[in-house]
This record gives structure tokens, sequence and C-alpha cells, in this order.
């Protein structure tokens, strides 16, 4: 297999923008390119050479690159790719409402649209990305990544910095014949990137079932087509706000993966206090009982007030691991950011305890995408793995400290604490207590019964 330079992906994509974006906004052009990728792709693939899609395979239009290579000679191209798009979605459930609404209401002109598919057919030609799943399926993702990196404004709804992703699966480690859940599935990046680990270690990535909800009408239908080109057709993505369906929709999960959105200016304190608390409350109930997740969130959330929530959750030792990240990682804000580890079946040795992690102590540069390095993602998972106090990075400390702490998880209160801490038995300590007031008590009428007989000898002489 070919491996191709994501700086020719790159130099592709940005060519595309420069011609469509005189006409179309961000929101409007970024869709219609992954719109035309993945429908380009469709008909690119033949059957034989994509095994994983077998006769479950989205086929938009067999014809589809003679479509747009023949049909761009008409008028009204636009209207040609609503008619195909059309034939498209009619012919694949999965596709439905998923690329029609990509052709923009705004009028594009034959020749911006001639060449931009000429752009196209120039990709193929020089790449043959099209023409194969696994290529294709990590082209896309990062255009997606890229598209994500244009703008912050409009990228920080969506995009989650996939080694961050890789973190968290590579601690929650998903495989073969599970149900995966990502509340805010965003582009899809929590599912692909755990389809990616499966199939690194050998795992069917079809005996995988993904189930996710996402609000926006766009960005949902860019997740399902980045499944889809990932070779994926067990997928349950909902275009709605997963805290409504209250889990009646889908049930419970083997591994629950999320980023909470980080709360946008205009809503209150009280109201980003209380959508925190649905968030981490949704996640947790949505675990199976024998399941297990990873959560992402702005390290701030973990400073307010939820020392009930977080009591209950300790109490039934379902937390794993906290893991601090650097400022600057989270789209949309500068703030640290924090992984949830959550297990509800911990194995023995991790039983009563929670990990406390910092992996990286290194301030991230000042840029709008940072991501982690391999190493430092590697050496995090190693570390979580082997489950031991490492100085200054990372401690295994009791359910009954954090207690003692208030439930408190801020890492830094436990980075570097005494590993040893004595156990407190208070029924011990009742009976020392009793047993002191006892000799106090004796001592105290020794003493008066002393003074007594002194002051009488006194009273004689």
């Amino acid at each position: 297999m070919t491996k191709i330079k994501k700086s020719e992906l790159k130099a592709h994509l940005l060519k595309g923008i420069q011609v469509l974006k005189s006409k179309l906004n961000y929101a409007e052009y970024s869709y219609l390119i992954l719109a035309l990728f993945f429908f380009y792709y469709t008909g690119a693939v033949p059957p034989q050479t994509n095994a994983n899609y077998r006769t479950q395979r989205l086929v938009a239009t067999s014809r589809a690159s003679t479509t747009i290579t023949i049909q761009r000679k008409k008028r009204d191209l636009q209207g040609e790719l609503f008619d195909d798009f059309s034939e498209a979605e009619g012919r694949n459930p999965l596709l439905k409402d998923v690329l029609l609404p990509a052709i923009s209401a705004t009028a594009i002109s034959d020749s911006v649209l001639n060449n931009y598919l000429d752009q196209l057919d120039q990709l193929q030609k020089n790449t043959n990305i099209f023409s194969n799943t696994e290529n294709f399926g990590q082209a896309y993702d990062y255009w997606i990544s890229q598209l994500a990196k244009l703008t912050l404004k409009q990228g920080v709804s969506f995009y989650t910095p996939r080694s961050v992703i890789r973190l968290m699966v590579g601690i929650t480690k998903p495989s073969e014949g599970m149900t995966i859940y990502d509340p805010t599935a965003g582009t899809g990046g929590m599912f692909t990137e755990s389809v990616h680990y499966i199939r690194q270690n050998g795992g069917d990535v079809n005996a995988v079932t993904l189930y996710g909800c996402e609000t926006a009408a766009n960005i949902w239908a860019i997740c399902k087509m980045n499944l889809l080109a990932h070779g994926l057709s067990n997928i349950f993505i909902h275009q709605e706000d997963a805290l409504l369906s209250n889990h009646d929709l889908f049930g419970k999960f083997d591994v629950v993966l999320q980023n909470i959105p980080v709360p946008t200016e205009s809503l209150s304190k009280r109201e980003a206090h209380q959508l925190n608390d649905e968030f981490l409350k949704h996640a947790f109930k949505g675990i199976a009982e024998n399941g297990r997740g990873a959560v992402l969130l702005v390290s701030s959330i973990l400073n307010e007030n939820r020392e009930d929530f977080w009591r209950q959750i300790i109490n039934r030792d379902w937390l794993e691991a906290v893991i601090s990240l650097p400022a600057k990682l989270l789209h949309g804000t500068n703030s640290s950011a924090t992984i949830l580890v959550m297990n509800k079946q911990k194995p023995d040795a991790h039983e009563g305890n929670v990990l406390f992690m910092r992996p990286i102590n290194t301030p991230l540069p000042y840029i709008r995408h940072n991501e982690l390095e391999d190493k430092d993602v590697n050496a995090a998972i190693e570390a979580f793995d082997a489950w031991k106090r490492i100085p200054d990075y990372a401690n295994v400390v009791s359910n009954s400290t954090i207690a003692e702490q208030g439930y408190k998880l801020n890492v830094d209160k436990y980075l570097n604490m005494d590993e040893e801490v004595p156990n407190f038995d208070i029924t011990t300590a009742l009976k020392r207590y009793r047993l002191a007031a006892t000799e106090r008590e004796i001592a105290v009428n020794r003493l008066m019964k002393s003074l007594e007989e002194h002051f009488h000898s006194q009273e004689s002489d």
C-alpha cells in the first residue's frame, strides 16, 4: 500500500478552498468539500478491492467518477450534483440527509465547480487516494482535522485533538464485539481512533457497534461520512441532544468516550455548572455494569462544587484514574484539560484506589491546535498499565484518602503524597480513647485522695 504524503493532501485541500471560498462561507465549503470527497470515493473504489464493504459497500453510483467528468459539460452542474446526491441517498439508507444538505443554496457557477472537480481528478491521478479504503479513511480524517484548524471559532464545536483521543483509547482498550458510545460525537474521532486501535490489535472492526449523538446537522453528516469512509457499517449516529435521550435511545455500553463541550460564553456560571453536571452523570450512567470509559474535560470542572456526586462515584469505586493535561490543548479555551478514566469493574489490583497522573510537565506552545507527541502518549499509557507510583508523574491513592481530602480530584494534591498512608481504624481509636479516659479518671481520684489525706494531716497537727 502506497503511503500518501500529508503535505500533498493538505496542498490539494487548500487549493480547493481557494476555488470555493469566494462563493461560500467556511461551514458551506467545508461541508461541500467533504461531501464531494466522499461521493467521488464511492464511485472510484471497485467492489473487489474493498473487502470491508462487501455487499454493504456504499454505492452512491457505480458511475460516480464518470458523472463528475461527463455531467460537468452540461449547464447547471450544481443542479446535476444535487440530482446525483439525491440518487445516492436513495440507494443507501445510511446516507439519508447526509449528502444533499451539502449543496449550498448559494449559486456556484459551472466554471468554479469544473475547476474544483478538475482538481479532484488530478488528485486521484497523482495519488490513487480514492481507490483504497484504508488510505482514504485516514486521508478523510486528516482533511477534517485541517478544516478544523483553519478557524478556531468554527473548529471548537466538533474537533478533539487526535493525540488526546489516542491516549483515551489506549487506556480504555476497546476490542471487537464491544459497543462504543460518544454522546457528543462531533466528526467521529473517538470512533475512528477506536477502530484503528482494534484493527492494529488484530480485532475485527466489523464486530464493533458504534453509537453516538451530534446536534449540529452538518457535523452529524460529516461524522457519518467519516465512519463510512473508514468502511464501517454498524453505526447508529443520531442528530439529537444526548442529554434529552436519557439512554432510552441506545441502552448502556461497553466503552463510553466523550469530550465534554466547552460551555459557550452565553451561558451563566450556574447554567454551565448544570450542563457539566448533566454530561458527567450521563457518561457514568451510560457505562454498562462491566464497562469502562474516558471523559475529556476542562480542568476547572473539577473545581466546581460537586462533592456529593464524587462521594457517590468514589464510594462505588467507579473512578479509575485522573490524568492532568497541559493548557492550550482543547479547542476553544486556553485552560488545562483533564481525562477522567471510569471503570465499573476494576481489575483486582486497582480496586479501592485511583491513579493520579501528570504525564506532561512542559508547557505547550501558544498555537491554535496543539497535539501531544507520540512518545508522551505512549509513556502515559504504559504508566497507566504499570499502575504504580512514579515520582512527579503518577501516584496511586486510596479512596479513603480521597475522602479525607473532601473528594477533591486535583492532581497536584495527590501526585507526590506519601503512598504509605496509615489506615485509620476508628474501633481501635475509640478503645484507646476510653482506656485513656479511664486511666485519667483513676489518676485524678488518686490525686484528690492524696490531697485530702494531706489536708487532714495538717489539721491534726
